[in-house]
C-alpha cells in the first residue's frame, strides 16, 4: 500500500544534509547519484528539515476514510497533487483483510461481478510538504466528487479526508509495528496453546493403553480372558459349534425290507409261484 516513488532519494537527501551539517540544497552529483530523480521538495525545504534534524514540524498528515474499487496510490497521487500547492510526499493504503478478500472473490465467480476481483483498500494516510496546505486541501474535498470523466470508475465517488492535527508519520510506522508485534504475540500464543493440546491429548492416549495393558496383563494371572484356561475353552467351544449333525436313517436290506425285520406274506407267495 506504500507509494515509495519519491520516498527513498529524499530519505537519501535528507541523509547527506544531516551528514554534511550544511543547509545547501541537494547538487546535480547528488541527484546524479540518485538515479537521475529530482527531488519533490524544493531546497529550502530540505535545508530546514535537515536543520531541525528530523521529519521536520511543517508536514501534515491527512487520512482517506474511503477508497473506492480501483484506486490505487499512485491515482490518489496524482489527483491530490493537483491542488493548488499540494507537495504529496508519502502514500500509505491499508489492504483489505484476507478473508474479506476471499469472500468478496468468491462472490464474483458470477459473470455479472466478473470485474470485482482486483485489490481493495479500505483506508489511507497522505503526508503533505506542508501541513497548512494538507488541512487546506483536506477541508476542500471532503465531501466532493473526486472528479474525472462519466466513463471514470471513479467519477461519483466521494473524497472523505480529515486533516490530522499533530499526527506525524512516524506516528503511523510506529502503530504499525505495534500491530505486527501484537498479532506475532497473538499467533505465538496459539501455537504454544495448539502445543500443549497436543502433548495432554497425546499423554491421556498413552496413559489410557497403559492402563488396558495392565488390565489385559492382571486378567491372564486370574483366569479371565486371555489366559490358559480361556483360550482352551474358547478352542472347545468353536470345535463343538462346528461340529455338524444329521439324521441317520435305518439300513434297508435286500429286497426292501430293513434289517431284523420279517418280510410281508404276500412276498412269500409270491416267491412260491415263481419258484424263487
Amino acid at each position: 500500500g506504500y507509494d515509495d516513488e519519491y520516498e527513498d532519494p529524499v530519505d537519501a537527501l535528507l541523509l547527506a544534509r544531516e551528514g554534511s551539517g550544511t543547509g545547501a540544497g541537494p547538487s546535480s552529483g547528488e541527484e546524479k547519484a540518485l538515479g537521475g530523480i529530482k527531488p519533490i521538495m524544493s531546497r529550502k525545504a530540505l535545508a530546514k528539515i535537515a536543520a531541525k534534524g528530523g521529519e521536520g514540524s511543517e508536514r501534515g498528515v491527512v487520512y482517506v476514510g474511503y477508497i473506492p474499487p480501483k484506486m490505487t496510490p499512485l491515482k490518489i497521487r496524482r489527483l491530490l497533487s493537483a491542488q493548488k500547492n499540494a507537495e504529496v510526499l508519502r502514500i500509505y493504503l491499508a489492504p483489505e483483510g484476507i478473508e474479506a478478500l476471499k469472500a468478496r472473490r468468491k462472490g464474483a465467480r458470477d459473470k455479472e461481478r466478473k470485474g470485482d476481483r482486483g485489490k481493495r483498500y479500505t483506508e489511507g494516510w497522505v503526508e503533505f510538504g506542508d501541513k497548512r496546505v494538507a488541512k487546506r486541501v483536506a477541508q476542500k474535498l471532503h465531501g466532493t466528487p473526486m472528479g474525472g470523466t462519466r466513463r471514470s470508475a471513479h467519477y461519483e465517488a466521494l473524497w472523505n479526508l480529515r486533516y490530522l492535527s499533530r499526527f506525524k508519520w512516524h506516528h503511523l510506522t510506529e502503530e504499525d509495528r505495534a500491530a505486527r508485534a501484537e498479532s506475532a504475540q497473538a499467533f505465538a500464543a496459539e501455537v504454544r496453546e495448539a502445543a500443549r493440546e497436543r502433548n495432554f491429548y497425546a499423554s491421556r492416549v498413552n496413559q489410557a493403553r497403559a492402563i488396558e495393558k495392565r488390565k489385559r496383563a492382571e486378567e491372564r494371572e486370574d483366569g479371565g480372558p486371555g489366559s490358559q484356561a480361556d483360550k482352551k475353552a474358547r478352542k472347545d467351544t468353536d470345535e463343538g459349534a462346528s461340529r455338524r449333525y444329521f439324521r441317520q436313517h435305518a439300513v434297508v436290506a435286500k429286497g426292501g425290507k430293513k434289517k431284523g425285520q420279517e418280510a410281508p406274506k404276500h412276498n412269500a407267495v409270491l416267491d412260491t409261484i415263481f419258484g424263487t
